[in-house]
Parts: structure tokens; C-alpha cells; sequence
């Protein structure tokens, strides 16, 4: 999760570049949503959450941590990464987040870690040939 001070916030779709040695211009997209995130005096505030439909924890920025004074607690835990790399985690901390609207509040556990990513989006996207139906509500307000 980014704070709302990121340079990514306020756009829906993170493109995460993909190098490779022949062609440099393809791109994925990165699912986000605009999430509330509580701090340690009970508000909330906005973040950027990137969504990982793999992903089997949770995951805050120290940056982030900082921001919202919550109180971490120890842990031990090791995230595998690409090529058999590993990060060892040493605190997590549980703090509540809601979508927007504030219909659905759930207590999450995150471990936190220094970065999740570096600067994104990375490209801009044109949707302006998107059709997106007009009935449904996106979960990020700023999307374009």
C-alpha cells in the first residue's frame, strides 16, 4: 500500500514495464484501488493498494507505516521472491481498511517491508477507447 503523497496516487492502473532483449515497449497492467487505511488515532486515509490475486500476505511500506503511527509488533517471516530470492520480515502490524464508501471494514494483517515498487505508473495509458459500463462503481474513483 502507497500513502496518497505517492506519485502513483490518483491513477486506477499501475503499468509495470517488462524489459526484455528485444522488445522494451510492452507493458502489464496492475490492478489498484483506492483503499481507507486507519492510523493510530482511529481517521482514515487514503491509500493506493496494488491487488495480487497470487499473493498469500499482505503487504505495507515502512513509508507508509510511518505516516500512520500505528504500533508494529515483531515477527519472523521470509516472502519468497522471483529465482529463489527471499526477504526476511521483521515486524507486521494489523490495522483496519474500507473501500471508499465505507460499506465493508475488514482488520488486516500486514507485514512490512521497506518497498513494494518503484515509481509507477512507468507509462500512461490512453483509455479513452474504453467501454467501461456505467452501472458499476470502481474502486478507484480516479481512474483514467
Amino acid at each position: 500500500m502507497f500513502p496518497n503523497n505517492d506519485p502513483s496516487f490518483g491513477s486506477s492502473l499501475l503499468l509495470g514495464e517488462r524489459s526484455s532483449y528485444n522488445d522494451s515497449e510492452k507493458c502489464v497492467l496492475l490492478s489498484t484501488a483506492t483503499l481507507l487505511i486507519s492510523n493510530s488515532e482511529g481517521e482514515s486515509l487514503p491509500v493506493k493498494a496494488i491487488l495480487h490475486s497470487g499473493a498469500c500476505c499482505n503487504l505495507i511500506s515502512e513509508n507508509l507505516v510511518g505516516l500512520l503511527g500505528v504500533e508494529r509488533q515483531k515477527t519472523d517471516a521470509v516472502i519468497s521472491c522471483l529465482n529463489g530470492a527471499s526477504v526476511r520480515v521483521k515486524t507486521q502490524l494489523k490495522t483496519d481498511i474500507s473501500i471508499l464508501t465505507g460499506d465493508y471494514i475488514r482488520k488486516i494483517d500486514f507485514l512490512v517491508v521497506p518497498k513494494i515498487t518503484g515509481i509507477t505508473p512507468s507509462k500512461c495509458l490512453d483509455i479513452s477507447s474504453l467501454n467501461l459500463p456505467p452501472n458499476i462503481t470502481l474502486a478507484d474513483p480516479h481512474f483514467h
